[in-house]
């Protein structure tokens, strides 16, 4: 079931991506949505898991306990407080590049992790018994 479910996120993803001009997502955060800013266009954007990241996003760690993985194309960076304490974080990146192949790295990631939850699901219920 998991693996349709992928699937067909990819099919219909993939697609809004390219239109959109999206050229990352949001691979993980560390803390309430309440502990990051993200700004689009001046406008304050709600941080979400898997979110797309356009060109001139501003982002910023509110919290210093917190963190977020942002994933564009091959590269993925994890900003803390201090990385954008004095400044936000801007996302520059052509579309064409995140479009080309990122967007694919970027969900074999995501599959990837899967597994690993899957396979620690498993640990943690045979160690359980």
């Amino acid at each position: 079931m998991r693996k349709f479910v992928f699937i067909l996120t990819i099919l219909i993803i993939m697609p809004v991506c390219a239109a959109d001009n999206v050229v990352g997502l949001i691979g993980s955060v560390n803390g309430p949505s309440s502990a990051f800013s993200l700004k689009r266009n001046e406008q304050e954007v709600k941080v979400e898991l898997y979110i797309g990241l356009r060109n001139g996003d501003e982002i910023r760690v509110l919290q210093k306990d917190a963190s977020i993985t942002l994933s564009t194309g091959r590269e993925s960076i994890t900003l803390k407080y201090e990385d954008t304490q004095k400044k936000p974080y801007v996302i520059f990146k052509s579309a064409s590049q995140a479009v080309k192949g990122g967007i694919s790295r970027m969900a074999q990631r995501w599959w990837s992790s899967l597994w690993n939850i899957q396979e620690r699901e498993e640990l943690i219920n045979y160690s359980c018994r």
